[in-house]
């Protein structure tokens, strides 16, 4: 049992590590009048996001949130995307349109389950060397999984630009793509330099100033 424990323990350490920013942004539904999550059946972004990226979805979830976010989450045949409703107030059609082909990119490109795979390698090899240091064991385990997390991180960023170069080759206004990034940095609010030490060791997401030129270029080839 107490094997066990330690295995599960470097696996929490290692998810929260590596998913803290998508934890921090769920959990800011908290404290909101309206916490209750809507279903919408939007035809026109539903029809949209077929026609782009051939990805069929029966319904988007809205989250009530302070924060800008959206998400693409499901297995083969079980696309899950949801965005809060504070992206769907403030972005245009042609903006939550950068977003929802960003998104349904991570689903076509199977970053989901590659993900999961990924992460339960990092974890057997957590476990290994736990039987190779067997003392101190809290320590270590904090310590791993910590950097394991991290590791897992510099992967998600990986998957993240492939989801940038999907939405740049399929959206019909690259321009809302930039204006999209420039409400997500706005949010930031100078708290974290994009092209800082910070950023590139605990965050996942395409720096902002990398995203817009990324467009740019994309609006060049056009």
């Amino acid at each position: 049992m107490k094997k066990i424990f330690w295995i599960l323990l470097l696996g929490i350490i290692i998810f929260f590590t590596a998913e803290w920013t998508v934890v921090g942004l769920l959990a800011t539904r908290i404290g909101q009048k309206n916490k209750t999550t809507k279903k919408i059946n939007d035809l026109e972004i539903i029809s949209l996001i077929k026609n782009k990226t051939g990805v069929e979805i029966e319904s988007i979830k809205i989250i009530p949130s302070t924060k800008l976010y959206g998400a693409m989450i499901g297995i083969p045949k079980h696309p899950y995307m949801m965005f809060s409703d504070e992206l769907f107030r403030q972005f245009n059609k042609q903006e939550i349109e950068y977003v929802a082909i960003h998104e349904a990119g991570h689903y076509v490109l199977n970053h989901t389950v590659k993900e999961l795979v990924f992460f339960l390698i990092i974890w057997f090899v957590g476990t290994k060397i736990m039987e190779i240091f067997k003392t101190r064991k809290g320590i270590f385990v904090l310590i791993s999984g910590f950097v394991l997390g991290l590791l897992f991180i510099q992967y998600q960023k990986i998957n993240e630009y492939e989801a940038d170069r999907f939405a740049v080759e399929r959206v019909s206004d690259l321009k809302a793509m930039v204006s999209a990034t420039e409400k997500f940095e706005a949010q930031n609010n100078n708290r974290i330099n994009d092209q800082g030490i910070i950023w590139k060791i605990f965050y996942r997401g395409v720096p902002y100033s990398e995203r817009i030129k990324m467009a740019e270029l994309g609006l060049d080839r056009k």
